[in-house]
């Protein structure tokens, strides 16, 4: 597979293209500047807009790496300002509560990679699986994922969570809670 870094792409709803500094506010108000939000992130919140848009600009400068993927997703109807973001962190927020577990899974990184690799033994998990391994571990989700082994990639890495029914994410999308509206 030949890297050709981060392409914009664009679904019927949605835009997933590169961030630009005009992204600053939107993430810093949106998730970056929230301390709630970024609990569960391997990297704490942003204590200013400054922060927000130095950041951005080292995504920018970095886009010009072809093996560098990183994605301000967009409702297409709803952009200037994106909606969720793809990358290191998490994007949409929908409670784990309301997905059922045959229809989630999880992998450390990214799964054909590791497919690639020949490593796929234990590597998928389900949500109770997933769930049960981070209550053991006693740490919160960022810790857990920051400490998983080396041999999945680079640690302090991220999880792949693959969605398997759509519905979740069109109910999302229509819902007051991503407009924004009451």
């Amino acid at each position: 597979m030949r890297d050709i870094g981060t392409q914009e792409i664009e679904t019927d709803r949605l835009l997933l293209r590169r961030f630009t500094l005009n992204d600053t506010y939107a993430m810093y108000n949106n998730w970056a500047g929230d301390e709630e939000v970024t609990s569960h992130l391997p990297w704490n919140s942003h204590k200013s807009m400054e922060e927000t848009g130095r950041y951005i600009l080292q995504v920018c400068q970095t886009y010009q790496n072809p093996d560098f993927y990183h994605w301000a997703i967009a409702l297409k109807e709803k952009d200037p300002g994106f909606q969720a973001f793809y990358g290191t962190a998490d994007s949409i927020r929908i409670p784990l509560r309301d997905i059922a577990a045959d229809e989630i899974s999880f992998t450390p990184r990214d799964s054909m990679h590791l497919k690639d690799m020949g490593m796929t033994e234990g590597t998928v998990w389900n949500k109770k699986a997933f769930l049960d391994m981070i209550e053991k571990s006693g740490k919160s989700v960022g810790e857990y994922i920051f400490s998983l082994p080396g041999f999945y990639g680079n640690p302090g890495s991220y999880i792949e969570v693959q969605l398997w029914n759509d519905d979740y994410l069109d109910a999302y999308i229509n819902s007051d809670e991503s407009t924004g509206e009451e």
